[in-house]
């Protein structure tokens, strides 16, 4: 995967935190953070290079996920980000859907078919792998029409990041206004970081 954080929030996961004294309450909101390259090797060249205790140390609760690939020990970012999303592998370069086509449903589409208010927030382009894996249902990562359009059938509330060109180019081979095409999707587009603090909290944002 690239270096980027992937930030999906408010998504329905299992989260468990020191519970031993049942003290604890029911999450409000959940936050999926996904950094790039998290592996055994990665992780224990920070613990060992660090004087203070890292955030891994503190977690109350530490888990284990196999990501690697159907087709390859050596997993890439489409299959990596499909096992993340959905608990199943699936074949490099191929995105949120199983080696024989068959489409996965990701935790993120879970919890919004259950009415959570769900969204994705990336420091690279949506139509990324990674973030796509938690939309999108394509046998190639390459496929950005493909990406796009399952964009449009998912719902989310939020979804902040790069790749307006893809946006346009998806809208403009189908001789239609991406902007007209979005906001018919329940869509307020904003481009200005700087304001994003002051976008109304009802309604589906598109940054």
């Amino acid at each position: 995967m690239k270096k980027h954080l992937f930030l999906l929030s408010s998504i329905v996961l299992l989260v468990l935190s020191s519970c031993s004294n049942n003290c604890c309450t029911k999450p409000q909101n959940v936050i999926y953070l996904i950094g790039d390259g998290m592996g055994f090797g990665a992780v224990s060249s920070l613990l060992l290079s660090m004087e203070e205790e890292t955030g891994f140390e503190q977690a109350p609760v530490i888990g284990l996920s196999e990501t690697c690939s159907a087709n390859n020990y050596v997993t890439d970012s489409p299959a990596g980000g499909t096992a993340l999303a959905t608990g199943h592998k699936t074949n490099n370069s191929t995105l949120g859907q199983l080696p024989d086509g068959t489409p996965l449903e990701s935790i993120t589409t879970k919890a919004k078919n259950k009415n959570y208010g769900t969204g994705i927030v990336v420091t690279c382009y949506v139509q990324h792998a990674t973030p796509a894996a938690f939309y999108a249902n394509v046998e190639s990562r390459s496929d950005n029409d493909g990406i796009c359009d399952d964009f449009t059938k998912r719902d989310y509330d939020v979804m902040l990041g790069g790749g307006l060109r893809y946006f346009k180019q998806y809208y403009e081979k189908r001789n239609k206004d991406y902007n007209k095409e979005l906001a018919a999707l329940g869509y307020s587009r904003h481009t200005d970081l700087s304001k994003l603090g002051s976008i109304p909290s009802e309604g589906k944002v598109l940054g």
